[in-house]
């Protein structure tokens, strides 16, 4: 979706593309260093991987207005930066792509190591963490593939890119939804049951 809406102020499908999946490998790999790091002092992984799957949900908001005023993030970077050439053209359509998809690549970065810390947690401690690591890795990868195919095939041709947008958001909600409903049916870390 995202790439098919930056194909618009782009011009090309190759640049909106390679934009968009630089933008995107950054953020998941910051997202998932930054988890990483806090999932190691986190009592309750659970409750985050829910807190982050409720940002993602309600940046879609956000997100959807800036690409609504895109043409003027590209107007600012433009003016700050005055470019020449291709070079320059492309530094500005990346500096204004920034705000539109770094920080929901870094929400989805950091749920994975959430989503592992919370999966041992209630698992136990006799669950081997690289089996609990390699499923959510299969089912993540799965879920990509559906979801990537689902937005090109199905959302974009029968509802555009904007609903599709809403659609991506409210999946985000009832993976947030889901995620609390697990963890507050689960024993606080640390009662005793």
């Amino acid at each position: 979706i995202w790439t098919r809406i930056l194909v618009l102020h782009f011009g090309s499908a190759v640049y909106a593309f390679s934009l968009m999946l630089t933008l995107f490998l950054v953020g998941l790999a910051g997202g998932a260093a930054w988890g990483a790091r806090r999932v190691a002092r986190l009592q309750d992984p659970a409750a985050d991987l829910c807190r982050v799957a409720a940002g993602l949900a309600a940046w879609t908001g956000v997100q959807i207005f800036l690409f609504m005023h895109f043409n003027e993030l590209l107007g600012l970077f433009a003016a700050m930066i005055r470019p020449s050439g291709h070079s320059g053209a492309s530094l500005v359509l990346f500096l204004a792509a920034i705000p539109v998809l770094l920080l929901p690549t870094f929400l989805m970065g950091a749920m994975f190591p959430f989503g592992v810390a919370a999966l041992a947690q209630r698992a136990g401690k006799n669950s081997s963490l690289s089996a609990l690591t390699g499923r959510l890795y299969a089912v993540n990868t799965v879920g990509t593939v559906l979801g990537a195919a689902a937005a090109g095939f199905l959302l974009i041709p029968l509802i555009g890119a904007q609903r599709g947008l809403i659609v991506a958001g409210m999946v985000d909600a009832c993976a947030a939804f889901l995620f609390w409903m697990v963890q507050t049916r689960q024993p606080a870390p640390g009662s005793v049951h």
